[in-house]
């Protein structure tokens, strides 16, 4: 693909999502001609995630197929965790990697569009019987978060340096696994953003405490 099409559709997207809070991160190294844009997807819904057909789904995906449409590009979907995309995108393995939040390192390695797309915070979820109910709750806490994501970023700033807070951090690679040592209490509190409230994970048994930052 041109470097000018990529840039096409990078600017596209500045303008289409003006006033939104995630960014598609764009790879900024120059490409081969081609007439295929290749996107990393990984399961994060109801962003992004590949559904019960094997396609790729979520508000992510139903807006670049739209701009993909008016720009006249195609799509080729690669999916793989997030770590995984994530290096792929450094190794120029894949063109664009949706569904990406902001922070200062990812700033200085790939093209960030700088007009967000969605809007999100951090919610703290724990099983229905735990008791949180301020972040000071967190004081000795096992904390799950996703390996590589904003989320452990922020969280561990966050916490550490302006609640003066002492807990355990684990890694998850994803959610279903973060989800599961929730319940199998290897963990205490899992740490996502509200997007997660609307995934299945949330059943009455897994629940919001309302404490968000």
């Amino acid at each position: 693909m041109k470097n000018s099409d990529l840039y096409r559709l990078y600017y596209f997207l500045l303008f289409l999502f003006a006033f939104f809070g995630h960014s598609f991160i764009l790879n900024a190294q120059e490409k081969d001609e081609s007439e295929t844009l290749r996107v990393g997807v990984y399961n994060n819904p109801p962003k992004i995630f590949i559904n019960e057909k094997g396609e790729a789904d979520g508000i992510f995906i139903d807006l670049l197929e739209v701009i993909a449409e008016k720009e006249d590009l195609q799509l080729r979907f690669v999916t793989g965790e997030w770590n995984e995309l994530k290096q792929q995108l450094t190794e120029d393995e894949i063109d664009l990697l949706p569904d990406v939040a902001y922070s200062r390192k990812r700033d200085s390695l790939y093209v960030l569009n700088s007009i967000p797309v969605l809007s999100s915070w951090l919610d703290a979820y724990t099983l229905k019987d735990t008791e949180l109910e301020s972040l000071s709750d967190l004081q000795n806490k096992k904390v799950g978060v996703l390996k590589g994501s904003v989320q452990e970023e922020f969280f561990e700033e966050f916490a550490k340096k302006n609640l003066k807070l002492q807990y355990s951090t684990l890694t998850y690679d994803d959610y279903q696994a973060s989800v599961e040592a929730l319940y199998n209490k290897d963990i205490d509190v899992l740490i996502a953003s509200r997007f997660f409230y609307f995934t299945k994970h949330v059943n009455g048994k897994i629940t919001s405490s309302g404490i968000i930052f």
